[in-house]
């Protein structure tokens, strides 16, 4: 397999990267890391020559048998290439290293120069359509939610914005929304009930089919029920950019 090494450059279309850089690494010499090393040099060189801007790769890029991988020790690594590298070939382009966002990747990484965000390594970031969707039930009850459906009720909300809609049984669902959760209306500056409606409306940022009929029905409602008022202005401030919304037609 020597004559791959790094001589195979596969351009991607649908990805976003330009190409995919391929490199035959050694993984049991004992100077395993001088070989890699020499190989990483082809990749770079060729990545020069399709004028690339940057580069990822990981953070064990010389596949080395030292068990240890910190900032330091990523930084030794190309400290080898480069001196393998020498002066013929220019790098004009960035290399990032791809580190995994773990807790231990934290306790790694947290005193150096990694310009890197790792507050959120053990956050489990839930979709906002979790509130409706049966197989996150069990997640939410580890959670404290200020409103908490029933699931007739998640039911119900999934239907809305997934299938055709009955105008007569959206009114029902809005009207028993209405009393649990209330309108827009705001409590002094950074304080707010979102209300039911605007509650909806964000729910269509990941279920976007009926957008376009819900909002209809929204302000028909508000406008009917004990004199409410749509919130435009909210609404324009929240939904200036429409475009992930009209690729389905209006009435869907």
């Amino acid at each position: 397999m020597d004559w791959f090494r790094a001589r195979s450059f596969f351009p991607c279309r649908k990805l976003k990267y330009r190409g995919i850089l391929f490199v035959s690494v050694d993984f049991y010499s004992e100077n395993r890391t001088e070989i890699n090393a020499g190989r990483i040099v082809e990749a770079l060189e060729i990545a020069a020559k399709y004028n690339c801007s940057k580069l990822s790769c990981p953070k064990d890029i010389l596949y080395s048998p030292e068990k240890k991988c910190d900032y330091d020790f990523i930084h030794s690594q190309f400290d080898s290439i480069f001196n393998v590298l020498g002066s013929k070939t220019k790098i004009n382009f960035v290399i990032e290293t791809v580190i995994q966002k773990t807790l231990k990747s934290f306790h790694q990484y947290e005193s150096t120069a990694v310009f890197y965000d790792f507050s959120t390594s053990l956050v489990e970031y839930l979709p906002d359509c979790a509130q409706i969707l049966q197989h996150y039930r069990k997640s939410l009850k580890k959670i404290r939610t200020v409103y908490s459906f029933s699931t007739h009720t998640q039911k119900q909300i999934k239907a809305l914005l997934t299938k055709p809609i009955n105008e007569k049984s959206a009114f029902r669902l809005f009207k028993k929304l209405f009393e649990k959760m209330g309108g827009y209306e705001e409590s002094g500056v950074g304080r707010y009930n979102d209300g039911f409606d605007f509650f909806l409306l964000d729910l269509c940022r990941e279920m976007p089919w009926n957008f376009f009929k819900i909002l209809d029905l929204l302000k028909k409602f508000t406008d009917l029920y004990k004199g409410k008022v749509f919130e435009d202005f909210i609404y324009n401030e929240r939904f200036k950019d429409l475009s992930p919304f009209e690729y389905y037609q209006r009435g869907q």
